[in-house]
């Protein structure tokens, strides 16, 4: 026997406990088996995964990974040196694979079976909601009468010339009633930017097309939206109500 197992035995028998206790005090303290490691991650972005389920096959029993996507690999029950392991977790692909009776970490990744949504860019969608919601109404309603250019178009084929040919190209022209009762009735032109009127001595057709994202035209106000006509009692000759990028 080792001289140290004859110091412990001696100390036990000076301190009257029985011999097979000290021997189990010693094979405690030097038996623990070191903690083996597995990492679960995401494949795309290498982040870990928290809560991946993962079973131990022969056992029919399962641990949950940490927030640090790991989990100790003790609990597994070994058959001829190895272990089944299963892992799953929601919106992942499930994994099987062999774990052999060793020390060595296991890094393990999980491919995503639910596609990540690209971000959405909800400023952007409550401006155009604001501004624009009621233009495509207007646009797509049967019972306006108007002209009408969309933000696609304008974009994709006015860019770099002036509003007075876009206004030109769709008819847009603003146009005086001709003699009534032998004498020549008067008419104005009424223009809304943003929806605020604006100076009919100031009008908007040789601003750059650039600076728009809409434009809608009424030739009468008989034919405009209550909303662009107002208290306005006069003959109108035409209504130009635009709506300016980024408003």
């Amino acid at each position: 026997m080792e001289p140290r197992m004859l110091a412990v035995l001696a100390m036990v028998i000076a301190l009257g406990a029985p011999a097979t206790s000290a021997q189990n005090i010693l094979v405690n303290s030097t038996s623990r088996a070191p903690v083996r490691l597995m990492g679960v991650y995401d494949e795309e972005t290498g982040k870990p995964i928290e809560g991946a389920e993962v079973w131990d096959r022969l056992a029919n029993v399962y641990v949950k990974t940490s927030p640090t996507g790991t989990v100790s690999l003790n609990f597994l029950r070994s058959q001829h040196d190895s272990s089944v392991v299963y892992i799953r977790k929601i919106g992942y692909g499930d994994t099987t694979f062999l774990v052999m009776t060793d020390t060595t970490p296991i890094t393990l990744t999980l491919t995503r079976t639910v596609p990540r949504l690209a971000p959405v860019e909800t400023h952007a969608i409550r401006r155009r909601s604001m501004a624009m919601q009621g233009f495509e109404d207007r646009r797509n309603s049967g019972a306006v009468r108007g002209y009408f250019v969309a933000p696609e178009e304008l974009r994709s084929k006015w860019d770099g010339q002036l509003m007075r040919s876009v206004f030109a190209s769709h008819g847009m022209i603003p146009m005086s009633r001709g003699p009534t009762s032998l004498k020549k009735t008067s008419c104005r032109t009424l223009y809304y930017v943003n929806g605020i009127p604006g100076t009919p001595l100031a009008p908007v057709e040789k601003d750059p097309a650039d600076a728009y994202e809409a434009v809608e035209f009424y030739p009468s106000k008989y034919a405009a939206p209550q909303e662009f006509v107002g208290a306005f009692s006069g003959d109108v000759c035409g209504i130009f109500v635009l709506w300016s990028r980024g408003a």
